[in-house]
């Protein structure tokens, strides 16, 4: 496919060249997942909520945090910055390297709470071998992968969640959100 006509962002370009790749040699089915926050629903195979999060994490051989590299590259808002997980490998790499931190599950329990009260989306990124290597949290306005698939409406990219939001209006306060 070409991308040229869909983005014009080097920086996601570069993202999406890679994912057109891992697709076309079906290394990949999509480049993300979406995590759920809310424990009230029902969960699907593909969709995680915020508990199973912190068992992926748990059960990782190490964890390490950055900042969101979408947040820091487009600072279009104000949400938390240093919210962005990776795991096993990739993790050792990035802090071998100064890029992110060690994390232990009292932190990893203190990030996620700041992010999801900050109302930011929980994605689970996968490298061409199916292993997840970052969960994310990220936001709509930055996040490399929401803007792909907002920009190219290609939406095979991620996978979706079964998830519909409700407005319960007997406990609403009209503030907005």
């Amino acid at each position: 496919m070409k991308t040229e006509k869909y983005i014009k962002d080097p920086f996601l370009e570069k993202r999406i060249v890679n994912y057109d790749k891992w697709l076309s040699k079906g290394q990949i089915s999509a480049s993300s997942k979406v995590i759920p926050v809310s424990e009230s629903l029902s969960a699907k195979q593909w969709v995680l909520p915020t508990e199973q999060v912190v068992e992926i994490l748990t059960n990782a051989n190490s964890v390490a945090v950055q900042d969101c590299e979408c947040r820091t590259h487009y600072k279009r808002c104000d949400k938390p910055l240093e919210v962005c997980f990776l795991l096993n490998t990739v993790g050792d790499k990035f802090v071998s390297k100064g890029k992110a931190r060690y994390v232990s599950l009292d932190e990893i329990t203190d990030i996620l709470k700041k992010a999801n009260e900050s109302g930011l989306i929980h994605l689970a990124l996968y490298m061409p071998d199916h292993e997840i290597f970052a969960l994310c949290s990220c936001c709509s306005c930055c996040c490399h992968e929401l803007q792909i698939v907002k920009l190219t409406e290609r939406k095979e990219l991620m996978v979706h969640s079964e998830y519909i939001a409700d407005t319960d209006l007997e406990i609403c306060i009209h503030c907005g959100e």
